[in-house]
C-alpha cells in the first residue's frame, strides 16, 4: 500500500493480511490483499492508544469494529465511491446498545474513535481517527485525501 500520509502523524507500522483492520482479513486472508497503515504523533504508548489508521481491502470488506452497525452516508465528492460514517466502534463490556457476541458483552463506544469506510468497485478503504484529534469535517478531509492518494498509486 502506498500513499496515505496524515498531517501531524507519522507512519509507524504497516499491517498486512490477518493483522489488518478488516473483519474478513482477520479470519480468512493473509496474502497482502488487506493492509493497514498505523500513524501516531510519537512513540509513547499513549500515542499508540490513539492512532490514525488508513486501511485498504478488497471490495465488500468490513472495517473491524463496525460490523453489523449501520453508519450514515457521507459525501466525499470522489467519483465512483460510496462512503459511510461510523460515530464509534464496538468495545468490550456493558454500555450503550450492548449485545452479546461470541459469548462477550459488547457495546457501541462513541467517546474515542470515529471512521469512514469507502466502497469502490475495486477496493474498500477505511480511515479511523481519534475524536480528540479530528472533528467530523477533518475526518472527511483526511479520508478524501488518503483515498485519493491510494487510488492514484
Amino acid at each position: 500500500m502506498t500513499g496515505g500520509a496524515v498531517a501531524g502523524f507519522d507512519l509507524r507500522r504497516e499491517l498486512l493480511g490477518e493483522h489488518a483492520e478488516w473483519t474478513a482479513g482477520r479470519t480468512s486472508r493473509a496474502n497482502g490483499e488487506y493492509a493497514t497503515r498505523v500513524y501516531t504523533r510519537g512513540w509513547k504508548q499513549a500515542d499508540f492508544d490513539f492512532p490514525v489508521t488508513v486501511s485498504v481491502a478488497p471490495p465488500g470488506a468490513v472495517l473491524f469494529s463496525t460490523e453489523h452497525r449501520a453508519g450514515q452516508p457521507v459525501d466525499l465528492s470522489l467519483p465512483g465511491t460510496n462512503a459511510v460514517y461510523h460515530d464509534g466502534t464496538w468495545a468490550f463490556g456493558a454500555g450503550f446498545d450492548e449485545h452479546v457476541s461470541d459469548g462477550y458483552t459488547m457495546h457501541w463506544e462513541r467517546r474515542h474513535f470515529h471512521s469512514i469506510t469507502v466502497l469502490t468497485d475495486s477496493a474498500t478503504y477505511g480511515v479511523r481517527v481519534p475524536k480528540r484529534d479530528f472533528s467530523l469535517a477533518e475526518l472527511v478531509r483526511t479520508t478524501t485525501i488518503a483515498v485519493s492518494q491510494l487510488r492514484a498509486a
